[in-house]
């Protein structure tokens, strides 16, 4: 469960994997009974607490130091981005690309262009970028999410590396998880709708109802063989197919806004 920490001096925060709160500050005072910690590093004589990589700290905690709160780098976007901002990304970048289409017409691009093919690629890496941004900002940001996935992913791991998570620090085991959520594709649509009921605990499947499985399949199909068939012929793409892209797309992207938006009114 999340804490407040008062540090006995003060704090360094030398990472982009630090979660800020309203809550951090500097200038406090230790409270009778509250949890503290008394920094063993000195800067210039004075006691400082350091968050880095080498030394992570749970980001579901609030840090408060006695002294001063200083940090030497920006925080990574999954960390202090949230839900309303991750959408307004996605719409900027899918109105920019419905311009840039709505302007191959104007140019008189032929109608079976290859252009066709890498902009349905493009499409799907969109709305893929706004699936990961919303599950990681998820797991970062509610420590009840972060906890059900750690669930799954242990299940799933070999006796050798249950070993080596168990040996990490909480702050260690949630900067791997969340890095590991980086890497990961959501380019599936099982998994998309998994992930959603899991980390969101959504009702229904994200994807149910649209044809979007179709287009993240289309994408697979060129981006890793060029959209070459088993005889050896080429699939061939128009502007309809990279409309119905955008269009399904923005069918589940509506559809997860609408349950979220839900959601925080049941709140």
């Amino acid at each position: 469960m999340a804490k407040i920490i008062y540090v006995k001096g003060n704090i360094l925060v030398n990472t982009k994997n630090f979660k800020y709160k309203g809550e951090d500050g500097c200038l406090f005072p230790i409270p009778e009974g509250a949890t503290t910690i008394e920094p063993t590093t000195e800067i210039n004589g004075s006691p400082f607490l350091v968050i880095d990589d080498r030394s992570p700290y749970s980001i579901f905690n609030s840090y408060r130091a006695t002294g001063a709160f200083s940090t030497c780098y920006q925080s990574s976007y999954y960390y202090n981005t949230d839900v309303v901002e991750i959408y307004q990304n996605y719409m900027d970048n899918i109105s920019q690309f419905e311009s840039m289409l709505e302007n191959t017409n104007n140019v008189g691009i032929k109608e079976d262009s290859i252009l066709y093919k890498y902009l349905i690629v493009s499409v799907i890496s969109i709305f893929e970028s706004f699936i990961r941004d919303l599950i990681v900002s998820r797991v970062s940001s509610c420590e009840e999410s972060f906890n059900n996935h750690y669930s799954k992913v242990y299940k799933g791991l070999s006796e050798k590396r249950k070993e080596q998570f168990d040996r990490m620090t909480r702050g260690e085991l949630e900067r791997k998880i969340i890095l590991m959520l980086y890497e990961e594709s959501f380019s599936n649509a099982s998994k998309i709708n998994n992930s959603f009921k899991e980390v969101y605990n959504f009702p229904d499947c994200v994807c149910s109802g649209t044809n979007i499985g179709k287009f993240i399949k289309m994408r697979h199909q060129i981006a890793h063989k060029n959209a070459r068939k088993e005889d050896g012929t080429y699939d061939v793409y128009f502007i309809k197919d990279v409309k119905n892209a955008v269009l399904e797309t923005n069918k589940v992207v509506e559809k997860i806004m609408n349950y979220i938006t839900q959601s925080k009114s049941s709140v």
